[in-house]
């Protein structure tokens, strides 16, 4: 699920969401490798890679997504922004509010 989420919400592009999903379990499985210390090796740029999706994430649903629903005056539960992320994907749409994010590169050319 949170591969799925990370995908509708930095992916613009339904089409691209498989590569984006599949590029985010690689991220989490290297920062599961590093939390259970089987791995404690792995390039800088993993690491920078993953700051900047965290960056994108914070982006997307504390600045954007906030200043949207401010803007609507109204206010969203976690669990409501769950579920529009979830109906998003399953739509094949983006989130409202959520511009298109760089980080999709990343996906795109792979670590």
């Amino acid at each position: 699920m949170l591969s799925e989420n990370i995908a509708v919400l930095l992916e613009s592009d339904h089409e691209n969401h498989k590569d984006a999903k599949r590029f985010i379990k690689k991220m989490y499985d290297h920062r599961c490798d590093v939390l259970h210390g089987r791995d404690l090796t792995h390039p800088i740029r993993i690491r920078t890679t993953a700051r900047a999706i965290a960056a994108g994430i914070l982006s997307a649903m504390v600045g954007e997504r906030r200043d949207l629903k401010k803007r609507m005056e109204s206010e969203s539960t976690p669990n409501e922004w769950c579920n529009e992320l979830q109906e998003a994907f399953a739509r094949e749409s983006i989130v409202p509010g959520v511009s298109p994010s760089p980080l999709s590169s990343l996906w795109r050319k792979g670590l």
